[in-house]
């Protein structure tokens, strides 16, 4: 009883979480649950569990599905691109270790969502820093226009996604 109590508060607060996402949030989570079920499908092989194997990984592969479908190929030009083609190849090996029952693909994917996660993070850091670092005076405040705006990741720390230290396993 305690533990279906404790398990719908968690589905409410992730859910409460990701409704108030920005963009840039939303895929921190994306990965952040992606590597939770990398790490579900490692042990799960290891403990011969078709069912639950196969279940993450497929819920891994959706999460890859949604970041290709959101890429901004023209907003993102050449990075895009590569980020395209990288989880394209996470998807290949997922598909690979699922059908051949091999850990080694999965370790190579949860080392890479851990990179991109990592570099996720840092390019939120910068882009906070960035907007905190902007003074407005307060006399302007009430005068200026409330736009929507699109924050192009791409400038403030993609190049770090590919970094020599990323590639490194």
């Amino acid at each position: 009883m305690k533990f279906r109590m404790w398990n719908q508060l968690h589905s409410a607060y992730l859910e409460s979480r990701i409704l108030t996402a920005g963009p840039m949030e939303l895929i921190r989570l994306m990965y952040q649950t992606a590597i939770a079920e990398v790490r579900t499908a490692r042990e799960a092989l290891a403990k011969r569990d078709i069912r639950e194997r196969s279940r993450a990984i497929t819920k891994v592969c959706d999460i890859l599905s949604e970041l290709i479908v959101g890429l901004d190929r023209k907003a993102g030009g050449d990075y895009a691109q590569k980020l395209g083609d990288l989880y394209g190849y996470m998807m290949r090996q997922l598909t690979d270790a699922n059908f051949k029952q091999r850990d080694e693909p999965l370790a190579e994917v949860l080392k890479l969502f851990t990179t991109l996660l990592e570099n996720w993070e840092g390019a939120q850091k910068v882009l906070t820093q960035s907007e905190t670092d902007v003074e407005v005076p307060v006399a302007e405040v009430p005068e200026a226009p409330i736009v929507e705006t699109k924050v192009n990741v791409w400038q403030y720390g993609a190049e770090a996604t590919y970094s020599r230290q990323a590639w490194s396993f």
